[in-house]
């Protein structure tokens, strides 16, 4: 079992990322959502007004389209929007995803979006390069991880493979690839997996 964490929650043996920091936005803009899609879905069809004896007997139209009846058209009441949300709430929830991706270091070209700010191709590369260097501590957590495995199965061939010979095939340089043989003697002189990140 091998450790992998962005970074180090203090005083606990647990990891921590910037994630965490993001599950409370996120909550409130999923209620939110959930409160306008709500509101929406019971209030967006509108209901029909007419006076008693003028229109069919039909009392629903459909699962949301009612027909409401008064004695008089003067008792029709004055109209109530309940399907109307106000801009504020959208407002509120655009600026909770806005804090969640700057939290999260995900800018607007890692989202493949370029807005008016962004003049030229070094402006989004600089964005790029922003929120690629935010990543790195998890990159190399990730490349640790890799080692420590590549390492363990190093040493456990070395120990368990004894004399018996075993085929592997590894990519090598411009993804060529190459099969070769090997027992458990051979791999004796190499202590350790070390990974070097380049960017191809």
């Amino acid at each position: 079992l091998k450790r992998c964490a962005e970074d180090e929650l203090e005083g606990t043996p647990f990891g921590y990322t910037a994630m965490f920091d993001v599950l409370g936005p996120d909550e409130a803009v999923t209620a939110l959502t959930s409160a306008i899609l709500t509101q929406q879905l019971n209030h967006a069809v509108r209901k029909l007004l007419s006076k008693k004896g003028n229109t069919p007997a039909y009392k629903r139209l459909s699962d949301a389209l009612a027909l409401l009846e008064v004695d008089d058209m003067t008792q029709a009441p004055r109209p109530l929007d309940f399907a109307e949300v106000s801009q504020q709430v959208f407002e509120f929830r655009a600026g909770l995803i806005q804090e969640e991706q700057q939290i999260a270091s995900i800018n607007d070209v890692q989202r493949g979006v370029m807005n008016e700010n962004i003049k030229s191709g070094a402006h989004a590369a600089l964005y790029d390069a922003v929120a690629l260097r935010a990543a790195t501590p998890l990159t190399d957590s990730a490349f640790s991880l890799c080692e420590d495995v590549g390492t363990f199965v190093l040493h456990s061939l070395t120990d368990f493979a004894g004399d018996s010979e075993r085929t592997a095939s590894i990519m090598g340089e411009a993804n060529r690839p190459l099969v070769f043989t090997y027992r458990g003697a051979d791999l004796a002189p190499y202590d350790r997996v070390v990974i070097e990140a380049d960017n191809h």
